[in-house]
């Protein structure tokens, strides 16, 4: 069973409720079961590989390693979603130059809205949001 990993918990997760809710970045899948997965897919009819994860994707240890792993196999564009909580971090920042396509999500304008809606875990406001940086504990 696949557990759901984030910084956020938000009210509207497709997810439901976060499992693991935490900042800290880990190998939560082997880039090989992420590899095994991707040989079995269909992914020959795909315009592109979206990386998303059960949660946050740039918690991943390996995402770098991942997208390589996509890109020399499938040679298709790939593009990850994120919340945009770890932006600071430049291990993270280096391993999103190998996705073609960077999407970040920022639903609230004010840490009000923020902590109702995302409910983020310790350490994350808006400030760190909109400026790439992420404090923590």
């Amino acid at each position: 069973m696949s557990h759901s990993i984030c910084s956020f918990n938000c009210v509207y997760c497709q997810l439901g409720d976060i499992q693991v809710k935490t900042a800290e970045r880990k190998i939560y899948v082997p880039t090989e079961k992420v590899e095994r997965d991707l040989r079995l897919s269909d992914w020959e009819t795909a315009d592109l590989v979206t990386i998303l994860g059960n949660g946050e994707p740039t918690l991943a240890l390996n995402l770098g390693e991942v997208l390589q792993v996509i890109r020399e196999y499938t040679a298709k564009p790939s593009t990850v979603l994120t919340n945009a909580t770890l932006l600071n971090d430049p291990a993270v920042r280096a391993d999103l130059n190998y996705a073609d396509h960077v999407a970040c999500k920022l639903d609230a304008a004010s840490d009000v809205v923020l902590q109702r809606m995302n409910r983020p875990v310790a350490g994350i406001d808006m400030a760190s949001i909109a400026s790439g940086r992420h404090l923590t504990n």
